[in-house]
């Protein structure tokens, strides 16, 4: 919007803040004003960046919990013979280990940052018979858990064209299971 010569411009926010602006659709915008009336206790005027903030945060908290298993309230299952042992407890103790984002080191000793499209990485792959526990897994973003199997399974050329890493049974027939087929590759 262009500024008249009589109009000041209009001031930067502080620099801990930040203005976003973005176009969102009618139910979108409905969403909000709902949320605001709900937050009419706690947020009285209706203040659109504490109402968004707040959304976020509660939104983080679930999608940490669903996939991290974070939560300030760990359940332990009775039928487990050690908490430690337990998936969440396990995928809990990664995530934070790692810090939330990608393990992968490259030569020249650059750690990726990446907190996107993160997954769980096993050392010893699965295949080898990798166990799932702290000690053997780490977070890496997709294109490096790919990196990974590539190299782990030696997957054949061109393979990741395909949609992904392909395991060569050869290398790991001692590890295949009797009536498994080990003359090629498997998805």
């Amino acid at each position: 919007m262009p500024v008249s010569p009589t109009q000041a411009p209009p001031e930067p926010p502080p620099p801990d803040q930040f203005e976003i602006r973005f176009t969102a659709k009618a139910d979108t915008v409905a969403k909000l004003k709902m949320v605001q009336d709900l937050l009419s206790h706690a947020v009285p005027d209706g203040n659109v960046a504490e109402v968004v903030d707040r959304a976020l945060t509660a939104l983080a908290e679930e999608l940490l919990r669903r996939k991290f298993a974070l939560t300030n309230a760990p359940r332990k299952r009775p039928d487990s013979p050690s908490p430690a042992d337990e998936p969440a407890a396990v995928k809990r103790a990664v995530y934070l280990r790692d810090r939330g984002r990608c393990t992968y080191v490259a030569k020249d000793g650059r750690r990726c940052d990446s907190r996107r499209f993160l997954q769980f990485d096993h050392i010893h792959g699965r295949a080898v018979g990798g166990a799932f526990t702290a000690d053997n897994v780490r977070l890496r973003c997709g294109a490096h858990n790919r990196l990974e199997a590539e190299r782990l399974y030696g997957t054949p050329p061109r393979a990741r064209d395909a949609g992904g890493a392909r395991v060569d049974l050869v290398r790991f027939s001692g590890f295949i299971r009797s009536g498994a087929d080990t003359r090629g590759t498997a998805t």
